[in-house]
């Protein structure tokens, strides 16, 4: 309910209270992506660069400041992972590094990547917990290497 107090031949509006902030997730242009998400991702060396790195905006929270978390095989698996790398919109990344989790290995696999402008919580049993808003990417990639079976392939 609106009202006005009349002093003196003026209209006096009650003291109004300022809006919270309103929160705006982060965006990603899918265009500066590397490498691009929407073609299969034949990895033929054991180091290939994914990143995001320039390609993430949020007007309310620097790019510095959002939360990264990269998954591998997640969406294959029967039980939820927790993520492989974290806080970087860039990574190396060693297909060899896991060929335990990834059966059959020179099969489809998916990575994906969450950037939110809050932090993404990992329960063991429920999996990934996203409570701000987030940007979504993922690649399909097929491993074409020979890994080192007597080390760890790194």
């Amino acid at each position: 309910m609106l009202t006005t107090v009349l002093a003196g031949g003026c209209v006096w509006w009650p003291d109004i209270e300022d809006r919270p902030d309103v929160a705006f997730g982060p965006t990603l242009d899918r265009t500066l992506v590397v490498p691009a998400a929407d073609h299969i991702v034949d990895l033929t060396t054991i180091s290939t660069q994914f990143s995001v790195a320039g390609a993430v905006t949020d007007p309310d929270t620097s790019a510095e400041a959002l939360d990264y978390q990269w998954y591998v095989g997640y969406l294959e698996s029967s039980t939820p992972r927790s993520p492989a790398f974290t806080g970087r919109p860039s990574i190396i990344f060693n297909p060899c590094f896991f060929q335990a989790d990834l059966i059959p290995f020179q099969a489809p696999h998916v990575l994906e990547l969450f950037v939110s402008d809050h932090k993404i919580e990992f329960d063991p049993e429920l999996g990934r917990i996203i409570t701000g808003g987030y940007a979504y990417v993922s690649w399909t990639f097929v491993p074409q290497v020979a890994c080192d079976t007597a080390g760890s392939g790194l």
